[in-house]
């Protein structure tokens, strides 16, 4: 039975490389269920599961050439569907952590008087003006806005590793910065 499932997973899969969107369709047909019900499982909501699980038979349309049946494309589709998930999770719980902070500092900034506010966004912006120009601008870009640093690797043309760096980088001079102004 498991040979002739993967014998049949090889065939679809030969068909996707020759561009059949039949056989995308069956693919859809024979996992969808199965991949709705991990992301669902993960997620806890059914349109994000949705969305993913549709977002993976996109990519895995246009990827359709790389792809490997290793062990079978229902194991593929099953992990990248809980990877993807697991992804979506951290990106949500990153999210609200920085709202979170974003709301404490509203709430607390809020019954500052106007005198102390200037004052403390003249020392934050001066802390600022001290950050190196590419750690700057990775800086602004997560913190002011809201880009993930995945997105700011992109944008810049850097690998993910310098935009941490950049950031590390950044928040250590904002610390020293703000605590020596205290």
């Amino acid at each position: 039975m498991k040979e002739e499932k993967l014998h049949n997973e090889a065939e679809i899969l030969q068909r996707l490389r020759k561009g059949e969107e039949s056989a995308l369709r069956e693919l859809v047909d024979m996992y969808r269920p199965q991949m709705l019900m991990e992301a669902y499982y993960l997620l806890r909501d059914m349109a994000e599961a949705e969305d993913i699980v549709q977002e993976i038979f996109i990519r895995f349309w246009n990827l359709k050439e790389k792809v490997e049946l290793k062990p079978s494309l229902q194991a593929y589709l099953i992990r990248a569907t809980r990877n993807e998930s697991i992804i979506k999770i951290k990106k949500d719980k990153t999210r609200d952590k920085k709202q979170h902070g974003y709301s404490y500092f509203v709430e607390s900034s809020t019954h500052m008087k106007p005198f102390e506010s200037a004052e403390l966004a003249k020392e934050l912006q001066n802390a600022i003006d001290h950050i190196p120009p590419a750690a700057r601008k990775s800086f602004i870009k997560l913190y002011l806005e809201d880009k993930s640093q995945k997105t700011i690797a992109a944008e810049q043309n850097i690998s993910l590793q310098v935009v941490k760096n950049n950031i590390s980088k950044a928040l250590k001079i904002l610390r020293e910065k703000l605590h020596a102004a205290k």
